[in-house]
């Protein structure tokens, strides 16, 4: 037991003496270092350890140091709290700065920063931020190229009105890419107070978009909204222009707006409307139509169409030009109506109809179907109403009454003048062919005091002939020839008691040619007059007329 005591304190000795004789070295050379030595300084570099040192205390971690091992600070780390900085990857001067890091740098993970972020421009930065990062201040890159001051960012710009304002000059400010079957850019205001989604303003164009496939801009007002489009503009300019095939195209809302199909002419356009089309008075009462000036006028105001006058005073008013006619109006084939009746089933050029009179003032309204009114002559000869027929058509007539006919003033026929009723003349009748009248029971009355028939050809009567006037017939009554024979043997197809004509035959022919005016009187022939003419055997043609009509 005393031997193993021995022992045990021999060992201890042996340590202690060992420790003390490393201690008296390490200062016999700090002594001599110091005397010997002054100007230098000596230093201990710390080495990352081979293995863990004995009684290593867990919560005990290795110091800094130049090693070129990978080292990890598990704890935190406060470096130049006062002077100095941290310099990573380069020996130059940091200036300024408490981080200057020379290399690639990856932040994994938020990033915050409460002062300004600067980044110069000559510097490559291929990955910013990695992760997500927070900006309470400012941010100003490349001398403000971009930057934000509180809730704004400005690009290329020093100052704007908007959250995010854009300057650019020369280049588009903002060029959008994706291959998504949604927008590439969503403007949406959700405010309750007006506003838009986009409001944008440039030298040329405020939006400018285009398409491969489809539509440059689409304009949605969605369930709730007014329109799809509203273009503003001042009074001095257009709220909106189109150019193109067709510079404008509507469609109405049973249209295929995705696949469209265009029904306008293979020719440009200025604007092609697919389905109905109205105008509606404006706040201001306006709902005026104007083409090329006075082409074609629709005065809301009045309810007017003017076709070359700006100015129409009348319901549709027609102003022609010079060398031919205002309105030319051609009817369709009749394929289905054996007479007439209303517009609908009566096949003319133009229908007119007059309406109800209710005037009971002094004198007589007039309300007329159609009415013509001559011009002024000038060097020629101006009509009211003008008829043709269809040349060489047996039953083609320049005019066609079903009625009474009233002339007031002078009627003037070319032609012959076919009466199926009574015809009321309160002037002249100037006639250059003949009048007949077809009816049984036809009538010309002449109501004027000094009315005078005129004709260069014959009347046939149906019926009576009155007038008060002077019966002046050019023409003279109908002369018919008769043979050879002691007296008149030929008489008209038509006639009746008191009608007149006047006859012409040969006794023989060698004596003079007999002229005699033959009455029809109690049912017989009666010559009331003759006259001897020229030999019979001299040919005779019955006198043209000498004077002509006015």
């Amino acid at each position: 037991m005393k031997i193993k005591s021995k022992k045990i304190l021999k060992t201890a000795s042996l340590k202690v003496s060992k420790v003390a004789v490393f201690c008296l070295i390490i200062g016999v050379f700090a002594f001599f270092g110091g005397i010997m030595a002054p100007k230098f300084v000596f230093s201990a570099v710390w080495q990352n350890p081979t293995v863990t040192p004995p009684n290593y205390p867990a919560d005990l971690q290795p110091p800094l140091n130049t090693s070129p091992s990978t080292q990890e600070k598990k704890g935190g780390l406060y470096v130049a709290t006062q002077d100095g900085a941290l310099v990573i990857g380069t020996a130059l001067d940091p200036g300024t700065n408490k981080l200057y890091v020379d290399g690639t740098t990856t932040l994994d993970g938020d990033v915050l920063m409460n002062s300004n972020l600067s980044v110069s421009n000559t510097a490559n930065v291929s990955n910013l931020i990695a992760g997500d990062a927070t900006i309470s201040n400012s941010l100003n890159v490349n001398s403000g190229l971009l930057r934000t001051v509180n809730d704004q960012i400005f690009i290329n710009t020093a100052s704007g009105p908007g959250k995010l304002n854009i300057t650019s000059a020369n280049q588009s400010a903002i060029v959008a890419y994706g291959s998504t079957e949604g927008a590439i850019i969503t403007a949406t205001n959700v405010g309750a107070s007006g506003g838009g989604g986009v409001d944008a303003t440039g030298f040329d164009y405020g939006i400018a978009g285009s398409s491969t496939n489809g539509y440059g801009v689409l304009a949605d007002a969605g369930s709730g909204g007014i329109a799809g489009l509203y273009a503003k503009a001042s009074n001095s300019a257009y709220g909106a222009v189109g150019r193109g095939l067709y510079g404008v195209v509507g469609f109405d809302n049973t249209e295929n707006i995705d696949n469209p199909v265009f029904n306008g002419p293979a020719g440009t356009l200025a604007a092609l409307f697919e389905g109905s089309v109205e105008i509606v008075p404006s706040a201001g009462g306006n709902a005026d139509f104007t083409v090329d000036t006075s082409t074609f006028v629709v005065n809301s105001s009045t309810n007017r169409i003017g076709i070359g006058t700006i100015s129409p005073s009348v319901r549709l008013h027609t102003l022609g030009v010079d060398n031919q006619s205002a309105i030319y109006a051609q009817a369709g084939t009749n394929t289905i109506w054996q007479n007439h009746g209303g517009p609908t089933e009566t096949v003319s050029g133009v229908y007119g109809e007059g309406g109800t009179i209710t005037y009971n003032g002094a004198g007589t309204g007039w309300n007329f179907g159609v009415f013509g009114k001559a011009g002024n002559p000038g060097t020629g000869r101006t009509v009211g109403i003008m008829g043709v027929d269809f040349t060489g058509a047996p039953n083609s007539y320049a005019g066609y009454f079903e009625g009474k006919v009233e002339v007031v003033g002078q009627m003037s026929v070319t032609g012959s003048a076919d009466i199926g009723d009574t015809l009321t003349v309160t002037g002249d009748i100037v006639g250059y062919g003949d009048l007949n009248l077809i009816g049984t029971n036809s009538d010309i009355n002449m109501t004027g005091t000094d009315s005078d028939i005129t004709m260069t050809g014959g009347i046939n009567a149906g019926g009576d002939i009155t007038h008060y006037g002077k019966l002046i017939m050019t023409g003279g009554l109908p002369a018919l020839a008769g043979g050879v024979a002691t007296d008149c043997n030929v008489e008209p197809e038509n006639y009746a008691e008191g009608t007149l004509f006047v006859c012409y035959w040969c006794p023989s022919l060698v004596t003079q040619r007999m002229h005699a005016v033959m009455a029809r009187m109690d049912g017989k022939w009666i010559n009331i007059g003759y006259t001897k003419g020229s030999l019979c055997s001299i040919p005779y043609d019955p006198e043209v007329p000498r004077d002509s009509l006015p």
